[in-house]
């Protein structure tokens, strides 16, 4: 044989290399684009330090580990044997502190000599029989609970000695807990009852009004002529708590429970010393509701449930437009592109206007919809303004550029004498800069005790910080001010949320009507503040880290020279103060741990499948997914038999590619339909779309019948696909999820390995017809299971069937349906039909690309309301979890194509023997995916199973490219048993990745757009792997010289007519050339599969587990 070696035999080699380092340089450079943070050779194969060491994990021990505060150890203090002997000690003494009692926050409204309150109580119903109801706390603490990584109950004057969990703070409000198993505090002494209010029935804003007429006297916006000397009346001051929302906020469980304990116990149970609004912003800018009471009533009916509908007051971009109107001249620097009146730049423009309409506040909480707090609300805003308050102004904005470590800086004064010395110059007035009035000197406010009682004009819930030289993209987002001079001083607090005094919202409106000023949103407040000399501070509210970081190195990190790195995304992921507005509603963060209801965000009741409900549902996802799989490689050997029938050769691609196109084009659309709409009616009609294509196909009279039906067949496929897998997510929670989720793809690979096979004796022994028509029954059966079996309580969304439908993104849709068919045309067509240097494949890459440019513009435009939005690609696991499935479908394509090419041409056997010698990688394949989803929920963690899975791929590819002409079953059996365990244990990993980390909603356009890439990666490779195999097999042919052979020919022949077009004397010698070629693709197999292990590190090392397992 090695006389038969061309020269060139070297080149798989060469090939093999620079495939692989291509790639690699390929995802080295893709690797930085989403998150610059995500750096570093030791992050990128061990995990980031900030990704380990869940220290909150230790709230699982539950109320029954409750100790005294004074006898609490946190995690790192002593030994598991030291603690566990300590709690027997103390458990007598530990029965007082697990149970519930009341917790009162209130003060102030009872005078000494115990004449009738100030307060007068207030009720949630006009006939006043409905009390507020309570809340109720632990005297104690989890054992092992950390404390606080910086801020301090004790500074803010706030409780340290007690707990809440769920059930104390939301049970009265609707929550109940099916069992007392169930995760959250665990088998304290709680009440199990469901609350006796009819929650709908609640008009929050009437009980607010009423709340506010009887306790006038309170306000001291009110005359006290009624009052005697005896009864002296507190002045209190009003303020708001403005929550932010928007039209087509999702209003789940959570949000309502947690709303409706907002109102009560800083609005009701304070006697009115707050009011609670929704300021909710139409996103519709061309609706004038402000010209029409009827509209403005009829969007606050769509978007907000009717108990919350009196707190809202509506604004949008266009109306805050009008109300300050330009021209905004002189813009400085506006990285972002976003526009001045977007809410991105000028979120506080609706505030301000809020506050010009409602005086009887003096001061104005900026709050948001999905903030959560653990603990009492009245509390923490009365504890916070009260310290505020009593903060003098000498070194204020020094001390509010950092963060509190009670452990590192001792006490609060020990703290602000560190800070002025470390700043000797500092600002407590007014700020003079260049083309700004000179106001007060400084000199006035540099007493030690200026400030003392000083309502603060602005309270923030993150450090004060300049930001020139920080590295934020808005660090000079600066509009109307003098661009011939300096720009002006600013300062940033990079969490919005923060109270504001009427005072400074008054200037900031000022600045916009009359000095056409502003800056962008975090700057705007706080950069006001220190041109005027109003008081601002950062209150050190306490925030709990899940990691593992050294006090000093946390130091150095948050209190760096500048906040830009050091306040980043990754550095406060899983930081209570990040993840209470960025993940409340997930299930795994550090809020959601300790007090929100575990649920199913596609639900509102924590909705989960079980027993023959949950065995009947997945039996017909199992048929959807086998059907899906099957129409995909069923129709390769039914090809000759329609060709004859229909009598139109040309057509014959298209019988595949018509399927191919209309899934790969309709997969992202399918994943935003299931994200917005029901999910059990999407599906069903995906169902009859696949249905209706599969019953034109088996009934098609000519070719053109049965390229639509393959087209239509492939649109619904597109969704069933998605649907099937988001039905698993919403419908059972992991670790048990995992074994379903295997369940669907050995089924997909089941499918896809007897869709030949079957096809073949459908066509022989019955008509090809009949490959569509086995989908009828099937299908049906699909459809009945889940009308019977599959009834998930509807979502809380307040949009209109209309309103939903008119959010889709079709003009995404009209960019990226021809972008995709142009490009998967281009890769089917190049080298086949046309040659890669043809005007028609040129053309179909040039439009693709311009369509592919136009369409991410558009969804950048978009936003969140893209077909694909951005956001995901900024989700780390998102953007490596479609890398993954990419390169690991283009090896996993490559081998499935052509092995069997090998086993017909070079040994020569029928297609039917060629599926039977194809099964080793099939039943590895179906059998790897069962037995991990086996293991995978005793694990925890995807990432080794990918791992692992890429490298079998690799080593099977690698083991592939050696066989030779005269390879035995000893070879070619167990070189495919490698490949296919890889391709069973790591095609699937990545939807589960996606499922530990991403939020509920955001699942089924994330499921939809990794079935795409691994759609687009089995067209892209197998392209590739086609122009390999044809320069190879080509080279080699003409090196031997073999006189009268058609190369054309030979290079595109069926394996059927392979042999009969070379003449017996030369067969060898091209078979050996055949092999060269087919083998060649297995290096590029290889070096896909290299890349898919590569790319697979960019995964979070997330565990799925429940806590404490």
């Amino acid at each position: 044989m090695r006389g038969l070696q061309p020269p060139f035999c070297n080149r798989p080699l060469r090939l093999l290399r620079n495939i692989t380092a291509a790639a690699l340089i390929l995802c080295l450079v893709l690797y930085h684009i989403p998150d610059r943070t995500w750096r570093g050779a030791r992050m990128l194969f061990f995990g980031a330090h900030w990704e380990k060491f869940p220290l909150l994990d230790g709230y699982y021990s539950g109320v029954r580990s409750l100790v005294p505060s004074l006898h609490h150890e946190q995690a790192a203090g002593s030994s598991d044997q030291t603690r566990n002997d300590s709690l027997t000690v103390r458990l007598k003494e530990q029965e007082i502190h697990n149970r519930l009692v009341e917790y009162n926050p209130y003060h102030g409204f009872r005078n000494t000599a115990g004449r009738p309150s100030f307060m007068q109580e207030c009720f949630l119903d006009d006939a006043r029989t409905i009390a507020v109801p309570k809340v109720y706390s632990y005297l104690g603490m989890p054992q092992d609970h950390p404390d606080p990584l910086y801020g301090s109950y004790k500074v803010l004057g706030l409780r340290d000695d007690v707990c809440f969990d769920r059930t104390g703070r939301l049970e009265a409000y609707g929550l109940a807990i099916q069992s007392r198993t169930s995760k959250g505090a665990q088998f304290g002494d709680r009440a199990t009852q469901r609350s006796s209010i009819n929650w709908s029935n609640v008009d929050w804003a009437a009980a607010q009004k009423r709340c506010y007429d009887d306790n006038t006297l309170r306000s001291n916006f009110k005359s006290a002529e009624k009052l005697t000397a005896a009864d002296p009346l507190p002045q209190i001051p009003r303020q708001a708590v403005v929550l932010r929302t928007w039209t087509g906020y999702r209003y789940t469980r959570q949000a309502i429970m947690n709303l409706r304990a907002l109102i009560s116990e800083v609005s009701l149970g304070s006697g009115s010393e707050y009011d609670v609004h929704l300021l909710v912003h139409v996103k519709n800018n061309s609706a004038r509701f402000w010209e029409s009471e009827e509209l403005y009533n009829q969007i606050r009916k769509e978007s907000v449930p009717a108990e919350f509908r009196g707190l809202v007051t509506l604004w949008s971009e266009k109306q805050m437009e009008l109300v300050y109107p330009g021209p905004f001249c002189n813009e400085t620097l506006n990285r972002s592109e976003q526009p001045l009146y977007g809410v991105y730049r000028s979120s506080h423009m609706p505030l301000q206007w809020f506050a010009q309409h409602n005086t009887q506040y003096e001061h104005f909480w900026n709050w948001e919809m999905d903030i959560r707090y653990i603990g009492h609300y009245y509390e923490f805003f009365d504890r916070l303004g009260q310290w505020a308050k009593a903060q003098p102004r000498r070194g204020i904005w020094e001390r509010s550029a950092k963060y509190y470590f009670e452990k590192l800086h001792g006490t609060w004064a020990e703290f602000s004498d560190i800070v002025e010395n470390e700043n000797p110059v500092t600002v407590s007035g007014p700020l003079r800069f260049a083309g700004f009035p000179v106001l007060e000197s400084q000199a006035q406010y540099n007493a030690s005790n200026t400030g003392f009682g000083e309502d603060a004009d602005l309270i923030t819930m993150s450090p004060l910080f300049d930001p020139e030289d920080s590295g934020w993209f808005f660090e000079r987002d600066v509009t109307g001010y003098d661009t011939q001079l300096p720009i002006p001083p600013r300062r940033i607090a990079i969490i919005a949320a923060a109270r504001m005094s009427r005072q400074l919202l008054n200037l900031m409106h000022e600045e916009m009507i009359e000095l056409k000023r502003t800056m962008w949103t975090e700057m705007w407040p706080p950069s006001l503040a220190l041109h005027y000399g109003l008081k601002a501070t950062f209150a050190p509210h306490p925030v709990y880290y899940d990691r593992d970081w050294p006090i000093i190195t946390a130091d150095r990190t948050f209190n760096a020279v500048h906040h830009g790195p050091s306040l980043g995304r990754p550095n406060m992921t899983d930081m209570t103060s990040s993840s209470n507005s960025r993940t409340a509603s997930q299930d795994d963060n550090p809020f959601t741990r300790h007090i929100e209801p575990l649920a199913v965000e596609d639900n509102a009741q924590g909705f989960e499948l079980t027993g023959i409900n949950l065995i009947t549902v997945i039996s017909g996802l199992v048929l959807a997914i086998f059907l899906v799989s099957l129409d995909s490689a069923i129709v390769a050997t039914a090809i000759p038999y329609v060709t004859a029938e229909f009598k139109s050769a040309g057509d014959t691609a298209w019988y595949g590619s018509a399927y191919t196109l209309a899934t790969c084009a309709l997969q992202p659309i399918a994943g935003k339909l299931y994200a917005k709409f029901s999910i059990k009616t999407m599906f069903l009609i995906f169902m009859a779309i696949f249905e209706v294509g599969s019953l034109v196909c088996a009934t098609a009279p000519n070719a053109v019948g049965l390229i639509v039906g393959r087209a239509v067949a492939g649109a619904g496929a597109a969704g069933c696909t998605t649907g099937a897998f988001s039905i698993v997510a919403v419908s059972v929670r992991l670790p048990r999820r995992t074994t379903y989720l295997s369940a669907l793809q050995s089924t997909f690979g089941i499918g896809i390995m007897l869709g030949p096979l079957l096809g073949g004796v459908l066509t022989q022994r019955v008509t090809w017809r009949w490959c569509f028509y086995i989908n009828l029954p099937i299908g049906a059966v699909t459809v009945l299971f889940l009308v019977l079996f599959f009834h998930p309580p509807k979502a809380n969304r307040t949009n209109t069937s209309v309103q939903k439908v008119a959010s889709l993104d079709f003009l995404g849709l009209l960019l990226f349906a021809p972008a995709t068919t142009m490009m998967l045309l281009a890769l089917q067509w190049g080298g086949l039909v046309y040659a890669w240097g043809s005007a028609t494949i040129i053309g179909l890459f040039v439009g693709a690309a311009v369509l592919t440019a136009i369409f991410a513009f558009w969804q950048r435009r978009k936003g969140d309301d893209a077909m694909i939005p951005p956001k995901l690609f900024t989700q780390r696991v998102v953007f490596f979890a479609c890398l993954t499935e990419l390169f690991a479908m283009g090896t996993v394509y490559v081998a499935t194509y052509y092995l069997p090419q090998w086993f017909q041409i070079v040994k020569g056997v029928s297609p039917i023997r060629s599926g039977v010698m194809y099964l080793p990688l099939s039943m590895s394949d179906v059998a790897s995916a069962l037995m991990v989803g086996i293991l995978l929920p005793y694990v925890g963690l995807t990432n080794p199973f990918i791992l692992a899975g890429t490298t079998l791929l690799a080593v099977g590819s690698g083991l592939l490219s050696t066989l030779s002409t005269s390879s035995g079953s000893q070879y070619w059996i167990p070189y495919q048993i490698l490949p296919g365990m890889g391709a069973g244990i790591t095609l699937w990993m990545p939807y589960v990745a996606i499922q530990t980390v991403l939020k509920a909603e955001d699942i089924p356009v994330a499921t939809a757009l990794l079935q795409f890439f691994q759609s687009f990666g089995a067209a892209l490779f197998l392209a590739l792997a086609q122009a390999v195999f044809t320069s190879i097999f080509t080279a080699s042919l003409k090196s031997y010289e073999i006189v009268g052979l058609d190369l054309s020919a030979i290079v595109h022949a069926a394996p059927a007519d392979f042999r009969k077009l070379v003449p017996k004397e030369d067969l060898a010698q091209v078979l050996h050339a055949y092999n060269q070629g087919v083998t060649s693709t297995f290096y590029l197999g290889a070096g896909l599969a290299a890349a898919a292990c590569f790319a697979s590190f960019g995964i979070q090392w997330k565990s799925f587990k429940p806590k404490g397992d």
